[in-house]
């Protein structure tokens, strides 16, 4: 029973009734039975009645993830790297992960094109085929003279089979013929505010598992990639995590658990973490395989979003599309006639919705396609048409990215 006095009529009101029925509530709650589709995921509303759902989560996950120790080449630096993943939970190093004093709030190199690193770190990564193909991230095992996984408490030495920069996806290789594997759900069918689970390493103590929901989708500007599309949720993601899964509810993998917002010396979890969508690795896996690496098309032009000051400069009707800042000498947009202040409206019949998709859509495009560009010029739209060619790697991705320091 509750009892609430009133000060100014002087009495005490009694709530009895509306304590019984929130108690009756909690208890249909607690004792409701939550449906559960064939396929093992939650379809009731009460999620957190079924006290098994991320106990069957974890058994179907912990099989498939392991932990990967790498030796760097290269002289030692003051720069630090990703603990190490020792399977037994020790030789924890003092230095501090990414995300300390003075360093990105994400835990993330500042470029992955950085020189040599010196000493040891790791993270996590996760099967994917019996004959031993793991997918882990690209700043786990870059410049990596020596990677070693560990599958429970076996271990394996590892190869790198293809590497992804722009969007920090790695494919490495253990010998073996009849490893466990881990489906891979779709990505884009999640939504947000669905249960996920994050396991990995952190902090060397593998096989790890937290829970969280999804916080949002498609954020950007995460590392300054121009290719960012990640997943956010606030499953607690740590140092030594990098590499792991994000997993659904039916047991699949929808993302790789990438970076973080750190907090504290340690640049702890403070609920904030992001995971490469698992269509994006789906899409890269067949070329990281075949060739070790990624072709992406190039247009060869610098651009910014249309502004409302540029949309009335230009005399648009809306502010979508990219304003063309400067196109690079030689290169495929200037030899079909594409000049600066150009605004690009649609590429390959996709219309410019946002400038921040622009990157995307040609990188899809195989070099070597010729394909429609509508721009704006002098008041009126012109189409050209331009023959795509291959991306130099070595070409930055970047786009600029105020939240990186």
């Amino acid at each position: 029973m509750f009892f609430v006095f009133n000060h100014k009529e002087g009495n005490v009101r009694r709530f009895f009734l509306l304590a019984v029925a929130v108690m009756v509530s909690f208890a249909a709650a607690g004792c409701s039975t939550v449906p559960i589709a064939k396929d093992g995921a939650i379809v009731g509303i009460n999620a957190m009645a079924d006290t098994q759902l991320f106990v069957r989560m974890a058994e179907k996950a912990l099989p498939v993830v392991v932990s990967v120790q790498v030796r760097y080449g290269g002289q030692p630096q003051e720069e630090t790297i990703e603990v190490p993943t020792d399977p037994g939970g020790k030789d924890i190093p003092s230095t501090p992960p990414f995300g300390g004093p003075g360093q990105s709030p994400f835990n993330v190199p500042e470029d992955p094109l950085q020189p040599p690193r010196g000493g040891v770190g790791g993270g996590s990564g996760f099967i994917i085929s019996a004959d031993g193909y793991v997918v882990t991230n690209n700043h786990v095992v870059n410049d990596a003279s020596e990677i070693k996984v560990f599958v429970g408490e076996k271990s394996y030495e590892a190869k790198v089979i293809g590497t992804d920069p722009p969007t920090d996806i790695a494919v490495i290789k253990i010998e073996g013929t009849s490893f466990p594997t881990v489906p891979m759900g779709d990505s884009g069918a999640l939504k947000v505010g669905e249960w996920v689970m994050a396991v990995g390493s952190p902090f060397g103590l593998n096989h790890s598992v937290t829970v969280g929901i999804v916080s949002a989708k498609g954020r950007r500007g995460v590392t300054g990639e121009a290719y960012d599309d990640f997943i956010q949720t606030d499953a607690s993601i740590n140092p030594g995590n990098s590499g792991g899964p994000l997993i659904n509810t039916k047991g699949e993998v929808i993302g790789m658990n990438t970076a973080i917002i750190g907090g504290g010396e340690r640049g702890g979890n403070v609920g904030i973490g992001f995971s490469v969508p698992i269509n994006m690795i789906k899409e890269a896996l067949p070329q990281l395989k075949e060739t070790g690496s990624i072709t992406r098309g190039w247009l060869g032009i610098m651009f910014q979003p249309v502004t409302p000051e540029l949309m009335k400069l230009f005399k648009l009707e809306t502010n979508s599309g990219a304003v063309v800042k400067e196109a690079i000498k030689d290169g495929p947009a200037e030899k079909a006639g594409i000049k600066r202040e150009d605004v690009v409206l649609s590429f390959n019949g996709v219309p410019i919705a946002s400038s921040e998709d622009f990157p995307k859509l040609v990188a899809s495009v195989r070099p070597g396609t010729s394909v429609p560009v509508e721009i704006w010029r002098n008041g009126k739209k012109e189409t050209m048409s331009v023959t795509i060619e291959k991306r130099d790697p070595s070409i930055s991705s970047r786009t600029p990215n105020p939240r990186r320091r």
